[in-house]
């Protein structure tokens, strides 16, 4: 409350309450702007600017429904996000609580927070760490108690498909597939079915992570693409921003799931069949582009792993794991490479922190005209 402080704070509030708000109606619903309006109820009760704090809240009212999907998932596309945004939204229902006749709004926050801390709880894997989608860290997650019993968690409004056979078991068999609107926010390009698999208490496929927010960075260029991801990428095509991926069926067993996506991602149709299977520690994942002539499918394993068999042109891969454990890759392709730490361009990266990057395998397998399958079996 100095008085030589107020002039800056009431510029810095001026912008928050302008049209360069990162919200509504100029901007989408972003953790930016409910940032600002934490800000601005702050700032309004440390030197008595109720008018700010009023319109804080109407915002903060009108947004916080709109920023998750129905079942609790953030629209910015990241399993880290999710959580900030949960916290910063728990902020606000703490706002809530303290502003008279802003009960009902204080209940509604309330019960939206812990939707969104539930949805966090799926998306950690059974190693206690977050499964990296999108601009997210290495990070501790949020285990769900063990008496859970949903298997499936399915989001056809935020594209986010995450299975388990058990909440309590460190071994259990652990994936996840996106699907869904285009990229937005802190998402990648992984929406065409983009995969990750753990078992055995060991992860597979994993997400690249984030290294950067700088654009002009090759390494902020390769995070977002879908060569970062385990997905497949028609020969020739770049992605289209509107295209909506969906599933098409499924099956869900005892000891098997499957799903069938369909996409028209790359501006051409494709398919996309995923079966787990539990008993036997497997993820068969096939592709097909009907009116491609070649297309390719770009796969991440954890950057733990290290080939021992196999190379370019063969249709067989093994990998080992510190664990003792092995990786078998077969597919009915070809794989075109293996790569580890490429830099120009980048490939072959893993990245566990922000400005952190590691050698990761990269696999590269095509195919010619017809569906192509590949399967991963861990022993």
């Amino acid at each position: 409350a100095d008085p030589d402080l107020i002039p800056a704070i009431e510029a810095n509030a001026r912008v928050l309450l302008g049209p360069r708000y990162y919200g509504p109606p100029n901007f989408s619903i972003h953790n930016h702007g409910l940032m600002s309006n934490l800000q601005l109820v702050y700032a309004a009760d440390v030197i008595g600017r109720p008018a700010w704090k009023q319109t804080a809240l109407q915002r903060m009212a009108s947004e916080g429904p709109q920023s998750f999907s129905d079942i609790g998932i953030s629209w910015e596309q990241s399993s880290m996000y999710q959580e900030g945004n949960a916290i910063l939204w728990g902020y606000a229902a703490d706002v809530f609580s303290q502003a008279p006749g802003y009960e009902d709004e204080s209940a509604t926050m309330t019960a939206l927070v812990d939707q969104a801390l539930a949805s966090y709880s799926w998306m950690t894997e059974p190693d206690g760490g977050i499964v990296q989608i999108g601009d997210s860290d290495e990070q501790p997650g949020r285990p769900a108690p063990a008496s859970w019993t949903e298997r499936v968690l399915r989001d056809d409004q935020a594209g986010w498909l995450i299975g388990r056979w058990s909440w309590s078991d460190p071994a259990t068999n652990y994936y996840t597939v996106r699907y869904g609107p285009g990229r937005r926010a802190h998402g990648h390009h992984d929406r065409a079915g983009g995969v990750t698999w753990s078992t055995q208490g060991v992860r597979v496929l994993v997400g690249p992570g984030r290294f950067a927010y700088d654009s002009t960075s090759p390494y902020h260029a390769y995070q977002i693409s879908p060569q970062s991801h385990n997905v497949a990428i028609p020969d020739g095509r770049t992605v289209s921003g509107s295209a909506y991926a969906s599933i098409t069926s499924s099956k869900v067993q005892g000891p098997a799931h499957a799903w069938n996506l369909g996409d028209t991602v790359y501006g051409i149709a494709h398919t996309r069949n995923v079966n787990i299977n539990r008993d036997l520690n497997q993820m068969i994942v096939s592709d097909d582009f009907p009116a491609a002539s070649l297309w390719r499918q770009s796969w991440h394993l954890d950057p733990d792993w290290q080939l021992t068999s196999g190379g370019a042109d063969s249709t067989r891969l093994t990998f080992a794991h510190p664990s003792g454990r092995t990786l078998t890759i077969t597919t009915t392709g070809r794989v075109s490479s293996v790569t580890l730490g490429q830099t120009r361009p980048p490939a072959g990266w893993h990245f566990p922190k922000f400005g952190l990057r590691e050698w990761a395998p990269e696999i590269v397998i095509r195919s010619y005209g017809r569906a192509n399958t590949t399967t991963f079996v861990l022993a």
